[in-house]
């Protein structure tokens, strides 16, 4: 009697079902290999991204974010009964979802210093600017996956002329301790000149800075003349706010 060669596992399909981010991916690699000889098999994950994982029946069920969207290739291999094995590269992608979300957000920090503060502004409910009298705006951006705009909002509290947005890398002041000796220097301008009359929202687009920051990012505020003006601060009614619209919706 000649018994017949144990032949190895064989993987018949190499693409798993598509998923969207933040959906749950779940199924079975006994619907991707099989064994010619119909005995079980026990799979192991070779190398792959993290956010997927297998237990020993082949059975899967993990959630993908945003930072492994795109196409995600997994190497597995089968083992049968007899101890032979194959190994086979697998792929699934995971898509960002097709529909646009908006999220609004306030401030975490925001004072206002001149050219000779020294004590902390941090809990005026309205932000005094001028040519030397400066507006600082933090805010903490939650992971939003592509930025398709951005639009920062200030609700003027008194009549403003030539308002301007500049950028700031540093994120280090705090609105409790910012005073004249110790606030940052802006990088750029931003945005602006904008004028409006007490008690009317400035819309500004700052979707080229907020597209490419860090998740925490801060504004200086000022005027470009010599006229004052001020805006509603966090602690009022009316706190500034940096609308953001982009196609992943944080969780």
């Amino acid at each position: 009697l000649v018994l017949a060669e144990n032949r190895a596992p064989t993987f018949h399909a190499s693409t798993l079902p598509e998923v969207e981010i933040n959906t749950l991916c779940s199924g079975t690699l006994a619907d991707y290999a099989y064994d010619p000889e119909g005995k079980p098999l026990r799979f192991k994950k070779i190398s792959g991204p993290a956010w997927l994982t297998f237990a020993s029946d082949g059975s899967y069920s993990s959630t993908p974010g945003f930072a492994d969207h795109g196409e995600n290739q997994f190497r597995i291999i089968a083992t049968d009964a007899d101890g032979d094995a194959q190994d086979g590269v697998l792929s699934v992608n995971v898509r960002l979802p097709d529909s646009s979300e908006s999220v609004t957000l306030h401030p975490i920090e925001d004072t206002f210093a001149y050219i000779n503060t020294v004590e902390p502004n941090g809990s005026a409910v309205s932000l005094e600017i001028a040519n030397r009298k400066l507006a600082y705006l933090k805010f903490s951006v939650p992971e939003l996956g592509v930025i398709n705009n951005a639009k920062l909002r200030l609700y003027t509290t008194a009549n403003t002329k030539k308002l301007a947005v500049y950028t700031l890398a540093d994120n280090s002041w705090e609105e409790a301790t910012l005073v004249t000796e110790n606030r940052p220097i802006s990088d750029g301008l931003l945005a602006g000149p904008y004028s409006a009359s007490n008690g009317n929202w400035i819309d500004i687009d700052v979707s080229s800075y907020v597209r490419y920051s860090d998740r925490v990012l801060s504004f200086v505020v000022t005027t470009l003349s010599r006229d004052e003006g001020a805006f509603a601060s966090r602690e009022s009614a009316n706190p500034p706010e940096l609308l953001i619209n982009s196609n992943y919706k944080p969780v």
